[in-house]
């Protein structure tokens, strides 16, 4: 196992690889990552039809960190792992626009991954399983992410991206395959089974609201396309990074990686010692040369 500073420099490594890859292969894996998230939501929702209440989010649960397990292992990156690039910020390993950069790619990327996966599913006509219920479940879901208010979604994905960046974070401590997926799985599995908000799964579900109510004709009461920004996607992005950015990156940072990586608190602390350095040595100048100044005189008398 990887001790809890080891897993830190880890990521400050993994954020300065993120932020210089190329912008192309950057928002391919962005693509990717909203794909593989979106397909495993869509698989969340077979849970909804004919289950026990209660039950459906325990199944959901068990499910959905199938495609954090895939981002994680076959190659893809979300916006919600994203924001861990905090911590190689504050380590000052990365700039700021560098860090924010990165975060505009890979949503764009995760947007555009979750058109695409609802499209091909609804389009598909794969909501016809269960004589067409499954396409009103479809719309039931998108309706409750769309009626949220805007606290209630914000508090509802700080939470939620907090599970899922501990879940890397416990990821990164195992140097086996069945503890980075263990690591990766019990957050993950809390985050959905509590009903948490999400950005690129909420995305998904909205979307696939959407284009359900235009396939089949199905009356989207609460869902537009305005509300998918102002109602989902904006507080969600806001209650993730503080969620992930902050609860997790800065947190642990400042525990684990303050005075050790160079970060910017460090930084200072060294400019105080070559200070008080310079200092010393100014000092050590000064008396050896008065001691030359004096022996001088003396050998003059």
């Amino acid at each position: 196992m990887n001790s809890l500073n080891q897993v830190g420099s880890l990521f400050v490594k993994a954020g300065v690889n993120k932020v210089n890859r190329p912008i192309l292969k950057m928002l391919i894996l962005s693509i990717f990552g909203g794909f593989f998230i979106g397909l495993t939501a869509a698989f969340t929702l077979l849970f909804d039809y004919n289950l026990i209440e209660g039950y459906s989010q325990f199944y959901k649960g068990m499910v959905f960190p199938l495609g954090i397990i895939i981002v994680y292992c076959a190659g893809g990156e979300l916006i919600t792992g994203n924001f861990l690039l905090t911590i190689s910020f504050f380590s000052a390993k990365i700039k700021i626009l560098e860090m924010l950069l990165s975060w505009l790619i890979v949503f764009v990327g995760n947007f555009i991954g979750s058109i695409l996966i609802s499209i091909l599913i609804i389009y598909s006509h794969l909501p016809n399983i269960f004589n067409v219920n499954m396409a009103r479940i479809v719309i039931l879901t998108g309706n409750a992410k769309c009626g949220l208010n805007f606290g209630e979604a914000f508090i509802k994905a700080m939470l939620g991206n907090f599970f899922s960046c501990l879940g890397l974070w416990l990821a990164m401590i195992g140097k086996d395959m069945r503890s980075v997926l263990l690591g990766l799985f019990i957050p993950n599995f809390l985050m959905m089974a509590l009903d948490l908000n999400h950005c690129v799964v909420d995305m998904y579900f909205i979307l696939s609201g959407l284009f359900t109510s235009y396939e089949y004709g199905l009356d989207s009461t609460e869902m537009s396309w305005g509300k998918l920004f102002y109602k989902s996607i904006i507080p969600d992005l806001l209650g993730n990074a503080i969620g992930g950015g902050i609860l997790i990156g800065v947190m642990y940072w400042y525990i684990f990686l303050n005075r050790e990586t160079g970060g910017h608190r460090s930084k200072k602390k060294k400019i105080k010692e070559n200070n008080n350095i310079s200092k010393s040595i100014d000092n050590n100048k000064s008396t050896h040369q008065n001691n030359d100044l004096s022996s001088l005189k003396m050998v003059d008398n």
